[in-house]
């Protein structure tokens, strides 16, 4: 779990791997504490997708709400 802003961005990025998998994304979010929220909310989705409480989403479902 890495918060952290990249050389000549104002935003805030996390990194961290998930069954195998990297995720390294920009929050496009200036305040630590709140982009540190987003990552967490972000594994909890991706564990309770592992676990079959929550559906995974398709490119449409995706833009409609679903994530």
């Amino acid at each position: 779990m890495i918060i952290y802003k990249q050389p000549g961005s104002p935003y805030y990025y996390y990194d961290f791997y998930f069954e195998g998998r990297g995720h390294h994304v920009s929050t496009h979010l200036r305040n630590k504490t709140v982009a540190h929220r987003v990552e967490c909310i972000k594994k909890a989705k991706l564990g309770q997708r592992r676990a079959g409480i929550l559906q995974e989403c398709g490119f449409s479902e995706y833009y409609l709400g679903c994530a």
